[in-house]
């Protein structure tokens, strides 16, 4: 048997394919297989075949391939069926169901509502998993900046996770298969329901915050008031969520242009509530999720054209934090086309785990060095302080140079103490940007974070930096990986009593 293969690979492509013929066999599900509780009827499991199954009938009927998709389940002659993506499949026992409910239009009537309710629910739902449910707003109510005082607007759900505030509108209309193969006439209308009304809405909504000191909004059910100063907001997001998945147009809204449905060249982070979903799971905290729809909204900035769903996105985002740099070549000329191939198929390992089909669930996470995961938690623990929140937006937004210095500082900081009655300096600067830690073992917290403070002024200003990033670390403390961060930034500008400072630290008479 060994002889017949020349090498290990050779003797796996036979094994893999051996294997696959076996397999062939058990393929075909029947109803007695399906494992429910209770058990489907005989009569269940034919209208399920009736309504998406691709039995000889509907084959024979067929006048183009591409009629396949709207029958996922393939009907065999013992009424067995062989199933393809699951995820389609439950999509297209959606629309059926729903082509057949619009035929008694009372009862779909109320389904639509109760739809619409449910979507705005889970939509909800999901943003109080990665945002503490206090902040989470929803059936809101507020001046109308475009009519007459007394008129109200309303809004579906909002965040304010100061300085970030968060615009949300769920549509749960239909996303045809006309339209995903290029009826413009059907494509603009499901596109229009579905992003572009919900975008205006909530286009609206950001423009009574920026018309006005301060804006009140009402959350209809509970009477909540969120109250939001213009001066507080740092970053607007304006999210639409979609009940269906719309492909790969949701990631390149630009394609849409020639239909007229957006003016300018902003979008919204249009996504789809299992995306959604998704999302907020693998989000570790509010900083990942809102740096992610960050980067998203700059992509859709770019002249360069997108290829991949939103999970191929978000993957790509663990894996890279997306920089700009990802999009330009080494000429400094920018591509064309970007696709994302493989890196949605850590999600697709997860869910066959939960089906058990795999015997582990994969790691998903944000790919950065240790120690700047434990400074992103250590933020997080601020969730109170705007600042930290702040902070920890800004380094997700740094390159892989600037986290593997920030990493190296925290790691060899510990490794250097400073002697007695005096403070360790680390520094790194490069691209305009500072970087440094401050080390003690003897002062108080107090003393510790001045002292951060004046170093984070004078390195700026040495480095004729625009930025800096500073962290005050006690290495009696060794739960925390530090005490006090700062994030100092502005362009540079002579200042005289700096440059003294400077000059006489150099000539060593200021420790």
């Amino acid at each position: 048997m060994v002889s017949m293969f020349r090498s290990a690979s050779d003797a796996s492509a036979f094994g893999c394919s051996a294997r696959l013929a076996e397999l062939a066999a058990h393929l075909p599900v029947g109803r007695e297989s399906t494992n429910l509780d209770p058990p489907l009827t005989e009569r269940e499991w034919d209208a399920l075949c009736a309504l998406i199954g691709c039995s000889p009938e509907v084959r024979a009927g067929m006048a183009d391939p591409i009629e396949m998709r709207r029958w996922p389940l393939f009907v065999l002659t013992k009424k067995e069926v062989l199933r393809g993506v699951v995820g389609h499949a439950f999509d297209e026992l959606r629309v059926a169901f729903e082509s057949l409910a619009s035929q008694d239009p009372e009862v779909f009537g109320r389904y639509k509502d109760r739809r619409g309710e449910w979507h705005h629910a889970q939509v909800v739902s999901g943003l109080k998993r990665v945002f503490p449910s206090d902040i989470v707003f929803e059936s809101l109510t507020y001046p109308d900046p475009d009519k007459p005082a007394g008129h109200t607007a309303e809004l579906d759900a909002a965040v304010w996770w100061d300085p970030f505030l968060i615009l949300v509108e769920a549509k749960s209309g239909q996303f045809r298969l006309e339209s995903q193969l290029g009826d413009v006439g059907r494509l603009r209308t499901d596109l229009s329901n579905n992003v572009a009304d919900a975008f205006r809405q909530a286009r609206r909504a950001a423009r009574y915050v920026q018309s006005i000191d301060e804006a009140r909004f009402v959350e209809k059910g509970s009477g909540r008031r969120m109250l939001i100063k213009r001066r507080d907001v740092r970053r607007t997001f304006l999210i639409t969520v979609s009940l269906r998945h719309l492909a790969n147009v949701a990631t390149y809204l630009a394609c849409a242009r020639p239909l007229k449905l957006f003016t300018g060249t902003e979008y919204p982070w249009a996504v789809s509530l299992a995306d959604l979903e998704n999302i907020v799971e693998y989000s570790e905290g509010p900083d990942i999720f809102l740096h992610y729809i960050e980067r998203r909204l700059a992509i859709q900035q770019e002249p360069t054209e997108v290829i991949g769903d939103e999970l191929h996105l978000f993957g790509a985002y663990l894996k890279t934090r997306l920089p700009e740099s990802m999009f330009v070549e080494e000429q400094g000329q920018r591509f064309t086309h970007v696709q994302f191939a493989d890196s949605h198929l850590m999600f697709d390992e997860a869910m066959e785990y939960r089906r058990g089909e795999r015997p582990t669930a994969p790691e998903i996470s944000l790919a950065v060095p240790p120690s700047v995961s434990a400074i992103l938690a250590e933020l997080r623990r601020g969730e109170k302080d705007p600042q930290a929140r702040w902070i920890a937006h800004c380094l997700l937004s740094f390159g892989d140079e600037h986290l593997a210095a920030l990493h190296h500082i925290f790691v060899t900081a510990r490794e250097r103490r400073p002697s007695a009655g005096r403070f360790g300096r680390a520094v790194y600067s490069v691209n305009n940007c500072v970087i440094c830690a401050v080390t003690t073992t003897d002062h108080p917290p107090h003393v510790l974070r001045d002292q951060a403070k004046y170093v984070a002024v004078i390195e700026k200003y040495r480095r004729k930096a625009d930025l800096v990033a500073c962290f005050a670390i006690d290495l009696r403390e060794s739960k925390a990986p530090f005490q006090t961060a700062l994030w100092v930034e502005g362009k540079w500008q002579y200042d005289p009593p700096l440059d003294r400072l400077v000059q006489e630290e150099s000539a060593g008479r200021l420790t």
